[in-house]
């Protein structure tokens, strides 16, 4: 048999007999001889190794390990061949280490390209080029070819055409068919040097679901062009609001729901140190809270809750060891934690140990 070099995933049949010839049936791997494959070189011979099959369309595992082996009939067997035998071109044998009446008969496996007549197509002879060596195309054939894209052929000898890397044709700017349209350079980017006609962006609106960035010295001369939307942030400082008193009511009416009651804003501005102002109980607890916490607010290293821990605990908390040198102070309604330890001398002298 012949197959082209680097084939893969090929199968042979080959036929198990006895010493008279008979046909053999019935065997699995195990009773064949040994399997090997020889390139015809000085190289030694490659062991095939064989396992059986679970059935005779079970797929080649396309490797170079195979050597799976399944009755077909009559004394006939398929063996599959190993990738790395199929390699490289050359005569291919399979051998087997026989004994006695366990004789195979093997094809030849010939790797090698199919070879062709270059002189016919289909059975036909070429026509004799006018060029020797240069074959010549039937215009008249290739014009008549309907599912072929046919090339562009230029009205002026020797232009061409330029052409992407991905195949669209280049366009130029200077030669547009009709300048005097409208063109849609969708993905288009403008030079920062090229005019654009202002005048009708300042009469047509801009709508945007993003982000409008205005340079730090950006004026906006109306804001009756800015409508039905919200602004969300504000980056920057905002030099003044120009309107009515109901336009602030409105916007202390926002702040107020947003953050609870509050005077933020009044008919002539914003509210100023020293107006009155009412807090929220969070607001209120977070005021207390952050004075109990102050670093530093006692003593270095002594908070305000902490003093006033202490000193609660030296006041009503539960005392144990009293006149000795570990007399305990402990936590105000939280007797086992201790506040104050003494380390007292015999004259009842020293640093208490502070726990706040």
């Amino acid at each position: 048999m012949v197959v082209p070099p680097g084939a893969t995933s090929i199968s042979v049949d080959v036929f198990f007999a006895d010493d008279t010839g008979a046909a053999v049936t019935g065997k699995v791997a195990a009773d064949f001889p040994v399997c090997k494959w020889s390139g015809g070189s000085n190289t030694a011979d490659t062991t095939i190794t064989l396992s059986d099959l679970a059935a005779i369309t079970t797929a080649h595992p396309n490797d170079n390990t195979a050597g799976g082996v399944k009755e077909r009939e009559g004394g006939w067997y398929r063996l599959d061949l190993p990738n790395n035998m199929l390699t490289s071109a050359g005569r291919k044998t399979l051998t087997f280490a026989e004994t006695t009446n366990k004789r195979l008969l093997a094809p030849f496996v010939d790797c090698q390209y199919v070879q062709g007549d270059v002189r016919q197509l289909l059975g036909t002879a070429w026509l004799t080029p006018g060029t020797a060596g240069t074959p010549d195309v039937n215009a008249k054939l290739w014009n008549g070819l309907t599912t072929v894209a046919l090339p562009l052929v230029p009205t002026t000898a020797g232009r061409t055409l330029d052409v992407s890397a991905t195949g669209e044709a280049g366009l130029d700017w200077a030669n547009v068919g009709s300048p005097t349209t409208s063109l849609a350079l969708t993905g288009t980017t403008i030079a920062a040097t090229q005019k654009v006609d202002i005048e009708t962006i300042k009469t047509n609106p801009v709508v945007n679901a993003g982000t409008v960035t205005f340079p730090t010295t950006a004026t906006l001369a109306s804001t009756t062009n800015i409508t039905a939307g919200t602004i969300a942030t504000v980056t920057g400082n905002v030099g003044g609001i120009a309107g009515t008193t109901q336009t602030l009511d409105a916007l202390q009416t926002a702040l107020a729901s947003a953050h609870g009651a509050g005077s933020w804003a009044t008919a002539t501005g914003f509210a100023v140190a020293g107006d009155a102002m009412t807090l929220t109980s969070g607001e209120r607890n977070a005021v207390a809270a952050a004075l109990l916490a102050l670093a530093d607010g006692i003593e270095t290293g002594l908070t305000l809750k902490q003093a006033l821990r202490l000193v609660v605990a030296g006041i009503a908390g539960k005392r144990s060891n009293s006149g000795t040198a570990t007399e305990t102070y402990d936590a105000a309604g939280n007797p086992g934690t201790p506040r104050i330890v003494g380390n007292l001398n015999a004259s009842g002298d020293g640093t208490p140990t502070l726990t706040p």
